[in-house]
């Protein structure tokens, strides 16, 4: 019924999420009344904060996307909040196998390099990321997973010893393939984490740079 679908989306208006704005695929990634195209809030663990990389969210950014943490609690002050931290103090030994969890005695290690990694240059084949304070040096990791899933990274050492914030990505991934990267920071004292999965796990290496 065309007079049932104002957006001409070909879903009616009375089952279509987001009944003002053309959205086919109904996307709504936390499961609430609104499809993703319109909803303010996309908040998957309904905590009234909302998921990182929705530009519409007018709702604060959660710290803990997929964790219900309505405190925003985040002792260590990094990128997550404690509900969902591996390591809840920062000192670079995971929380189950830290006996001081909640005490930073670890390794003075680097912390993380963060969500600053992109790609510059004439033809988008460097790497580029913000420096890191107590860091003398960087990696370089990649990997490489097919375009249609599953997405199960396994990092390995592409460029070690690296004295910049930049560095080549190196070739170009075969036809149906992609590449995900990430940079760690390093020291005297070690090496920093090489960050978190949106679920809120330690990232693994596969091949670590020497």
């Amino acid at each position: 019924d065309g007079a049932n679908d104002a957006d001409y989306d070909g879903v009616c208006g009375d089952e279509d999420n987001c009944p003002s704005d053309f959205n086919p695929d109904q996307a709504n990634a936390d499961g609430d009344s609104l499809g993703d195209l319109c909803d303010l809030c996309t908040d998957t663990d309904r905590d009234g904060f909302g998921n990182p990389g929705f530009p519409l969210n007018t709702c604060p950014e959660d710290n803990c996307p997929l964790t219900p943490n309505p405190d925003q609690a985040n002792a260590d002050g990094d990128l997550w909040g404690d509900a969902c931290d591996g390591d809840q103090d920062n000192d670079g030994i995971p929380n189950e196998l830290d006996p001081n969890p909640l005490v930073p005695d670890g390794p003075l290690v680097p912390p993380e390099v963060g969500p600053t990694l992109r790609f510059t240059g004439v033809l988008g084949d460097t790497l580029q990321w913000s420096p890191v304070a107590s860091a003398d040096g960087y990696a370089l990791y990649r990997s490489g997973y097919p375009l249609s899933g599953p997405y199960n990274p396994a990092f390995q050492c592409l460029q070690g010893g690296l004295m910049g914030t930049s560095a080549s990505a190196g070739a170009d991934p075969a036809p149906g393939n992609l590449f995900a990267y990430l940079v760690t920071a390093r020291s005297a004292s070690g090496e920093s984490s090489p960050g978190q999965t949106s679920a809120g796990a330690l990232r693994t290496l596969a091949v670590a740079c020497p």
